[in-house]
């Protein structure tokens, strides 16, 4: 499962190509819409719960639901979602 891949300094000639890298590969990539309404159940809790924002929440949830793995760099997502779900840390 795939989320963010920005870069914090967008406006550097390397991270617009990174960027360009990252738009065509997500491009080939088949992906469908997720229905929110039946995660937000169980993601607002674990968000309550854990600290988390909702939107990181429910890609946890995301990712439990489709037996995917969560890749993130965000250490305190990984740590805070560990417990829950296959994790990638970079």
């Amino acid at each position: 499962m795939l989320s963010n891949g920005c870069e914090r300094s967008a406006s550097s000639p390397p991270a617009r190509s990174r960027g360009r890298d990252v738009y065509a590969v997500l491009e080939s990539v088949a992906a469908e819409p997720a229905p929110i309404e039946a995660l937000v159940a169980t993601a607002l809790p674990l968000a309550l719960d854990r600290g988390l924002s909702a939107y990181d929440a429910l890609y946890v949830v995301l990712a439990e639901a489709l037996g995917a793995l969560l890749v993130t760099a965000d250490r305190r997502l990984a740590e805070e979602a560990a417990e829950r779900s296959e994790l990638l840390i970079e």
